[in-house]
């Protein structure tokens, strides 16, 4: 199963925004446990101040994460990685970001219950009016040998 955990975020910038002259996004995030993952977003690179103008500013900016995965789902093979980043500039000075994380690989854990049912639907299981898979054969108790003995005197 894949998941998509959307984030946004408005980045304010000291300064106007004129153009953005390049963007770049990585991100550490990893799996912390089995239901949690922890790491940042960083947001780096230059832009204008004006759009005619030549000289470039830097930029760079760390977004934390965190993520907290439900315990009905396995992360052992799970893989994690951006799916979608988009931006846009507001207001002249702030950076708005869109960034997807995906989660993929995730399993949903099987639960006493659901086995039950599994096993509750398989026709070659028996039913509760079904005649037992295995009979007794030998007697258990001495009274049942006694029986046991008689009936088989009282055979020709």
């Amino acid at each position: 199963m894949k998941q998509i955990i959307p984030f946004e975020k408005d980045i304010l910038f000291k300064t106007k925004i004129g153009e953005l002259t390049s963007i770049s996004l990585d991100n550490d995030l990893i799996l912390k446990g089995e239901d949690l993952i922890i790491g940042n977003f960083y947001i780096k690179g230059t832009y204008k101040m004006l759009s005619s103008s030549t000289s470039e500013e830097e930029y760079s900016y760390k977004i934390p994460c965190e993520i907290q995965i439900s315990d009905e789902y396995d992360t052992y093979d799970c893989n994690i990685d951006i799916d979608d980043f988009t931006y846009e500039i507001k207001n002249d000075d702030t950076l708005y970001v869109k960034i997807s994380v995906s989660i993929d690989n995730l399993v949903k854990k099987e639960t006493l219950k659901d086995i039950t049912e599994q096993l509750e639907t398989r026709e070659e299981l028996p039913t509760k009016n079904s005649p037992p898979l295995v009979e007794r054969i030998v007697p258990e108790t001495p009274k049942e040998i006694n029986e046991q003995q008689e009936q088989q005197r009282d055979m020709p």
